[in-house]
């Protein structure tokens, strides 16, 4: 073969060789980015991972955690309602849980509504999120078993009680002057006389009842009666209700009203009242002659004082016409019905819960309750006779009932990615 053919030919193998070994060099170089490009994608992937772990962990963490110091109460309630319930661990760049209550916005409002956490955890650019519902367990306190009780003494001097609940005193009771008592009767003292008609069980174990934080409770949640509007010291022919407030322009919408005496004496007679009397530093409150009385909201009680209180009313109907006044004018109806005329009589009773911290007298008329009467200190019954029927609700309300836990409500659990 001539020279100059396999120089040639030569010349075109080199030729090949060099362009294969850039093919080679262009394709390891792009193994090689493909190489980083796919450890940077699966080092950022494990770290996407990681941080949706520890964001996860985090919201579940928070949940568990917040669930350990969650407690039906209106001070639980108040504290979370102000805002995020906010931990912040060194690994997360934000951790909070809010809660919220589903039924009507309003946490602090009622005990009895759900409540509803929600976590957040965020960690890195991910943020996970969990769920779940709080149903409210409770109890009604022991105290709510009776239909009288005291934390002091209680005395019946020449009285009948008629009751179709128990009575009960932390301290001893004593029936004189030929008492008649129809029914069951229990103390942690002595029980001494002997015209009871029900059983009598001395040396009871006590029985706990609230004190006067219940009475600050409530003084917080309703409108202030100014005590110097009220002519007289008198609350007197009058409606107090909802959309009723005859010493101001502020009216509560649970009918919660407080009213400060500032240690001088008040009287309430002739009056219809629908709501929740909150009675403050008062010498003496005296309840008398003919008054129709219940709370707003079977949820609430009807009196909470830190005063001494004397009952002294009467079976004798409240007169619209006697009173020159309508009681159950549009809004505030009395056994369903509401009118504007002056020619209705109601019933004169007291329904619900009437609790102080202080003594109470049941001095005179024949008074009528229908519920419990709650007493702090000392009772002494001289009005005769007196019946304490059993009111119909039994819905448990904040100060007089025994908190339980939380409870998860069933399948309300979710896990979410934002």
């Amino acid at each position: 073969m001539p020279d100059h053919k396999r120089a040639s030919g030569s010349r075109s193998c080199r030729g090949t060789a060099y362009v294969l070994v850039l093919a080679c060099s262009a394709l390891i170089a792009v193994v090689g980015v493909a190489g980083v490009l796919a450890a940077r994608v699966l080092r950022t992937s494990l770290h996407s991972h990681t941080d949706a772990a520890k964001a996860r962990v985090g919201a579940q963490s928070a949940i568990e955690s917040t669930l350990m110091e969650a407690a039906n109460t209106i001070g639980w309630r108040t504290s979370a309602a102000a805002g995020p319930i906010t931990t912040t661990p060194p690994n997360m760049q934000r951790l909070s849980v809010v809660a919220s209550d589903p039924v009507d916005a309003d946490l602090i409002n009622s005990i009895q509504d759900p409540v509803d956490l929600v976590a957040s955890a965020a960690a890195g650019e991910t943020n996970q999120m969990a769920s779940l519902r709080l149903t409210p367990t409770q109890t009604p306190m022991s105290c709510m078993n009776y239909g009288i009780i005291a934390n002091g003494n209680i005395v019946f001097d020449g009285t009948q009680i008629l009751l179709r609940q128990p009575v009960h005193s932390n301290g001893a009771i004593s029936a004189l002057g030929g008492s008649v008592i129809g029914a069951d009767v229990s103390a942690t003292g002595l029980i001494t006389g002997i015209t009871y008609q029900g059983s009598i069980a001395p040396l009871s174990p006590s029985v706990p009842v609230p004190n006067s934080s219940v009475v600050a409770s409530y003084a917080k949640r309703g409108v202030k009666i100014n005590y110097n509007s009220i002519a007289g010291a008198a609350i007197d022919k009058v409606l107090i209700s909802p959309l009723a407030n005859p010493y101001g322009a502020s009216t509560s919408a649970s009918g919660i009203y407080e009213i400060d005496c500032s240690n001088k004496p008040l009287t309430i007679k002739d009056s219809r009242i629908v709501g929740t009397l909150v009675i403050t530093r008062c010498t003496l409150l005296v309840i008398e002659k003919n008054i129709s009385w219940e709370p707003a909201s079977p949820e609430l009680p009807a009196l909470v004082s830190d005063s001494p209180v004397e009952y002294k009313f009467d079976a004798t109907d409240l007169s619209e016409s006697a009173q020159n006044r309508n009681f159950n004018p549009p809004g505030t109806p009395y056994r369903g019905l509401t009118n504007s005329t002056q020619t209705d009589r109601m019933a004169s009773v007291l329904r619900g819960v009437y609790f102080t911290s202080g003594n109470v007298n049941l001095s005179g008329g024949k008074p009528t309750f229908e519920g419990r009467l709650i007493v702090g200190g000392t009772l002494n019954i001289k009005a005769s006779p007196v019946r304490v029927r059993r009111d119909i609700a039994e819905t448990p309300m904040e100060g007089f009932i025994d908190h339980g836990p939380f409870l998860i409500t069933p399948g309300t659990l979710r896990r979410a990615v934002n």
